[in-house]
């Protein structure tokens, strides 16, 4: 799986323990941004490959959900063409301005989640099937959490910061809280999905 001239990444595993997503990447100098991913879910059990996506120009980075149905994909405004675009005619997307999008594995369809969210998002992370948490930075260099719902609204939050640590547990596919402390400086984000 990384031998050869490819550059290989594991994604995510998935939260039976019995599938994995990794990507390659490949140059490409014949357009901007001069690299190809694909990237493929492998059943562990059987080593069959299953192809998610091929020579896609901006990369993505997936995450499995708690049920194993979707995929939170972190990327770029153009990693999915012009979905996450949001800039006049005739200007240029910010390829490093990260999006989220919800990318379904039975339909093949992808949502943009964070089209119209000012902040910048650094991370996210799945909490459970209906919940997303999420790193973002302000205007200014202050790093803030926030919540992702399902209602699809962002509305800001008086929420208590936690500090969490991913567990990368098949059986979970969950995050822990270890600490939690009030950080009135830092603002908080609901998106109501």
């Amino acid at each position: 799986m990384t031998s050869g001239n490819l550059s290989t990444d594991l994604h995510d595993i998935h939260p039976s323990g019995l599938k994995a997503l990794f990507s390659t990447s490949k140059m490409d100098y014949s357009e901007v941004p001069f690299t190809k991913q694909n990237l493929y879910e492998i059943d562990l059990t059987t080593n069959g490959i299953t192809s998610i996506w091929t020579d896609k120009k901006y990369d993505g980075r997936a995450k499995y959900s708690p049920d194993g149905s979707k995929l939170l994909v972190l990327g770029g405004p153009e990693c999915f063409g012009d979905l996450g675009k949001k800039v006049s005619e005739g200007k240029i997307a910010n390829n490093f301005d990260q999006q989220i999008y919800l990318y379904d594995l039975k339909t093949k369809k992808v949502e943009p989640l964070s089209l119209n969210f000012d902040p910048a998002i650094n991370n996210a992370h799945w909490t459970n099937s209906d919940e997303l948490l999420l790193d973002v930075s302000e205007k200014t260099t202050k790093t803030s959490t926030s919540t992702l719902l399902k209602q699809k609204k962002f509305k800001k939050s008086k929420l208590k910061q936690k500090f969490w640590v991913e567990l990368i547990m098949p059986t979970t596919n969950q995050l822990q809280c270890i600490q939690e402390q009030v950080f009135p400086h830092l603002t908080n984000y609901i998106l109501l999905i």
